[in-house]
């Protein structure tokens, strides 16, 4: 699959992810809250990022999850590409992090991220028992899966 098909998925994940989102009650959300509201750019780059990017494994299953040291957001890498909720976001030379924020693959922790470790290790916004996490990623994965059959056909 090319890089600009997955970057597709992506972003097509990324918007049905919004979608579903907004449908839950503020109360519902316990993410991080900014001017009485949540935004989903910063849900999805501070809470939901390591989610985000364990759907993606489980997706290419090829890949790998990494973490910025310095940023703790959470990215995949597949076909030396990576990625985050926002679609392809750069290769080893040059990884735009945050959106107009660049680092290096040396930026990177070098190994390879074990979501379920990582759930448990770090201190997150989103446990991996978040409900609403629960409730849209089995959505997201049934969607991806038909989104890419409708383009191998």
């Amino acid at each position: 699959m090319e890089i600009e098909q997955i970057s597709e998925n992506i972003k097509f994940l990324t918007s049905k992810f919004a979608e579903y989102y907004s449908y839950y009650p503020e109360s519902e959300k316990d993410g991080i809250e900014y001017n009485g509201y949540y935004s989903l750019e910063d849900e999805l780059k501070k809470g939901y990022c390591l989610h985000f990017a364990n759907l993606l494994k489980m997706i290419y299953q090829q890949g790998q999850i990494k973490l910025a040291k310095n940023y703790n957001h959470y990215i995949f890498l597949y076909q030396d590409h990576y990625f985050d909720y926002r679609g392809c976001i750069g290769d080893k030379n040059v990884i735009e992090i945050l959106p107009n924020i660049f680092i290096t693959e040396q930026d990177l922790y070098p190994e390879e991220i074990e979501a379920s470790k990582e759930f448990k290790r770090a201190f997150l916004i989103y446990d991996e028992d978040n409900q609403i996490w629960k409730e849209i990623e089995p959505k997201l994965l049934k969607l991806s899966q038909q989104n890419i059959l409708k383009k191998t056909r």
